[in-house]
């Protein structure tokens, strides 16, 4: 399985228009009243086209960092913020569960936000999120080795570089 950022495959990538399908459907179809649910719906954002979207989501710092071979098997969807990534949506397809797909995509988006120049923390949701604080408690256990520190209560991981 590889795994990158939705923003840096260029069009000509012959796997650029399914990674484009899977980052308009969730984009458009985000957790019900989630922070991205209320932004998108309270900029009127359904009634724009695609291609307009798309360079919305750019040009407000939001990527898709995504698990894939000849399809996608999952994603972890994020806003940068200063130098911060507020993880707002992460999906595994059912099809891959229990083969250790979702983890390999977890490690490679932590492993990709703590090579990234001037970002040194990460949010998973607020803290709220039961699977995301599942995921906080798996990263916890690896902090020494992955050289983060978790705050699972509040749904934060320093990166400590």
């Amino acid at each position: 399985m590889k795994t990158g950022l939705f923003f840096d495959v260029p069009k000509e990538d012959p796997m650029y228009s399914k990674f484009e399908k899977h980052v308009l459907y969730w984009s458009r179809n985000p957790d019900k009243g989630s922070e991205f649910d209320k932004k998108t719906k309270d900029s009127n954002l359904e009634k724009i086209s695609d291609s307009e979207f798309l360079r919305w989501l750019k040009s407000n710092n939001y990527d898709i960092f995504l698990g894939y071979d000849k399809e996608v098997y999952g994603h972890f969807a994020f806003e940068k913020q200063n130098d911060e990534l507020h993880i707002f949506s992460f999906f595994r397809d059912k099809k891959y569960k229990g083969k250790g797909v979702f983890m390999q995509i977890a490690y490679d988006f932590l492993d990709n936000a703590i090579r990234r120049e001037g970002i040194s923390k990460v949010r998973i949701s607020k803290g709220e999120n039961e699977k995301a604080k599942k995921l906080l408690r798996i990263y916890s256990r690896k902090e020494e080795d992955l050289g983060i520190k978790v705050d699972i209560e509040n749904g934060w991981i320093d990166l400590l570089k």
